[in-house]
């Protein structure tokens, strides 16, 4: 079925936001090869693009009559599923959608992400209590939010004028680690000597560098140990 009536189609709210570069991508391929036909816009009976929304409003640039198939059982995780075969949904995908949806968490997680300008990935670590894995995040899990995640982000944003790796993921975990460990007095002891810590190899190696610098000057009953 095809149609130049594009006002009776709509998005999913909980679908991942439109990438510009990628429409303006497909116009250029449009305009130069033309438009196959046989990649059909796939569409609920209520008109819901489950799969093509670029390639949806690459036509509608173009003016192009819209090539659509109708599917009765267009569930969310199917869409999901159907986006991934064109181009995998990432972690941001995942936010997104679950803020759409109101989860509040996920609202959250991307407020958080825009305020303090970190990767999702860095993200996904601090904020949950419990670090989100990719599947959880995919069925729109609720979580906890860590009462130490402002603290955190605050320690890494200090890190990031000295050391290029405040945000990967070993480091992010051990600094996640030592906020539950430690008191605030040794969080500033660390924080004070961001700026000599190597960069390592694994979350434990990060841990062993911060014990280190704790238990210098400290006695053997009184030494932390956060490995």
């Amino acid at each position: 079925m095809e149609t130049n009536d594009y006002k009776k189609f709509k998005f999913y709210k909980w679908n991942r936001n439109i990438n510009p570069a990628n429409v303006n991508d497909k116009v250029k391929l449009i305009s130069e090869f033309g438009w196959d036909k046989s990649q059909s816009i796939l569409v609920s009976k209520d008109f819901e693009i489950g799969d093509g929304q670029h390639r949806f409003l690459a036509c509608k640039e173009l003016g192009l009559p819209i090539v659509y198939k109708i599917d009765g059982d267009l569930t969310e995780e199917r869409v999901k599923r159907l986006n991934s075969t064109s181009k995998r949904w990432v972690l941001n995908d995942f936010i997104d959608s679950n803020a759409k949806k109101g989860i509040k968490e996920y609202n959250y997680l991307s407020d958080v992400i825009k305020k303090y300008k970190i990767s999702q990935s860095c993200a996904v670590v601090v904020v949950p209590k419990i670090e989100l894995k990719a599947n959880e995040m995919r069925n729109g899990k609720s979580f906890d939010i860590d009462q130490n995640a402002v603290a955190i982000l605050e320690f890494l944003l200090n890190a990031k004028k000295t050391c290029s790796f405040w945000q990967s993921a070993y480091f992010t975990r051990a600094v996640k680690h030592l906020f539950n460990k430690v008191n605030k007095s040794d969080i500033s002891r660390i924080s004070e000597l961001i700026s000599t810590i190597p960069q390592a190899t694994s979350t434990i190696a990060y841990l062993t560098i911060f014990e280190n610098i704790l238990n210098r000057w400290r006695r053997d009953d009184k030494k932390v140990k956060l490995t």
